[in-house]
């Protein structure tokens, strides 16, 4: 996963995995982290980090958008009980050189 934001929009970075551009919705999963908390699944990242099994700095860096790997991606999701499709869509604004 790398990291891109447009112009502008630092709250919706430009991230790809296997070559494929997808745009981030931070504001879906701030909230979802949020809920969650008022849930009591987790009080902090960091309790959230260490029930999937990685560090809060991992977190951290996923939810700014930045290269973690798709498992962690999945991991992070689904302790947020999101799906893949409700915080990423598909960005066609530049094109990944081979």
């Amino acid at each position: 996963m790398s990291r891109r934001t447009r112009p502008g929009d630092r709250r919706s970075p430009i991230v790809r995995f296997e070559g494929v551009a997808y745009e981030m919705h931070r504001d879906v999963v701030l909230e979802a982290l949020v809920q969650r908390q008022v849930e009591g699944k987790f009080r902090s990242r960091e309790e959230m980090a260490g029930l999937i099994g990685c560090s809060r700095s991992t977190v951290s860096r996923w939810m700014a958008g930045r290269n973690v790997g798709l498992q962690v991606t999945l991991k992070v999701l689904d302790a947020l009980e999101l799906s893949f499709a409700e915080v990423f869509t598909r960005w066609e604004g530049f094109q990944v050189a081979d």
